[in-house]
């Protein structure tokens, strides 16, 4: 595959990326058949923003560290930029083959948070950091959904940042599914705090890693979340090619 700069042939013929040679720069896809039904604002199709430059865009504010990454990043940020990888939001199928989803969580046709592992040495890692969220007296529960598809999948750490300290809070390492998994973490947290996404790229360029669909709630998680879900309007979105 090739870098950012121009436009970017994908595996699928009617689909598009644009960008430039910043590999922090956020990928945009276009796709000349959408159903009207999803079809989003026009500015989301023609305005390319950083990740950690536009904190919201839309209409409706979600609440604090809720993002599905339809209308923008919902306020999340790059934590660490020099010499490292950066998480990208993307729509549709990620560039790298054997590696990624076909498609978002949420819509199977919209956008989604994902590293570029062609664009990153083995061990290199981006972190995705949450707006300030409020302490709670008792349990909360994060809910969000990952893809680690491909031979060379590296790791995905959920990070609660607070004061100067940072704790781990759930982990995956190595290739877990070609569909989209649910995750549900358990957490206290007393004071205002940041939850972060780390992802680790793995030992080769198949090692794409995504997340979607990011959701807090009080307390503790019902659901114990890592069951494979239904992903797009088809389940070949994400069957494994051979």
């Amino acid at each position: 595959m090739t870098g950012f700069p121009g436009l970017i042939n994908v595996t699928q013929p009617q689909a598009q990326v644009s960008g430039d040679e910043l590999p922090g720069e956020w990928i945009r896809m276009r796709r000349s058949l959408i159903p009207s039904l999803f079809l989003l604002p026009r500015g989301d199709l023609t305005d390319d923003t950083r990740a950690d430059r536009d904190p919201q865009r839309g209409p409706l504010n979600p609440p604090p560290g809720h993002c599905n990454f339809e209308t923008g990043d919902c306020g999340y940020t790059q934590k660490k930029k020099a010499k490292k990888g950066h998480w990208l939001r993307i729509r549709g199928q990620t560039p790298t083959s054997y590696t990624g989803p076909k498609g978002d969580h949420t819509l199977g046709v919209g956008y989604y948070m994902y590293i570029e592992a062609s664009h990153m040495l083995p061990k290199q890692s981006a972190q995705l950091m949450s707006t300030e969220l409020r302490g709670s007296a008792g349990p909360q529960c994060l809910i969000f959904f990952y893809h680690m598809y491909g031979s060379g999948t590296g790791t995905l750490n959920v990070l609660l940042h607070k004061g100067d300290r940072e704790r781990l809070l759930w982990t995956r390492q190595g290739e877990q599914s070609v569909s989209w998994m649910k995750a549900t973490v358990d957490y206290e947290c007393y004071t205002r705090h940041w939850i972060i996404f780390e992802a680790m790229r793995g030992s080769s360029i198949r090692s794409d890693i995504a997340i979607d669909d990011i959701v807090f709630k009080k307390g503790p998680c019902k659901d114990p979340g890592d069951s494979i879900q239904y992903s797009g309007f088809s389940e070949n979105l994400n069957e494994i090619e051979y």
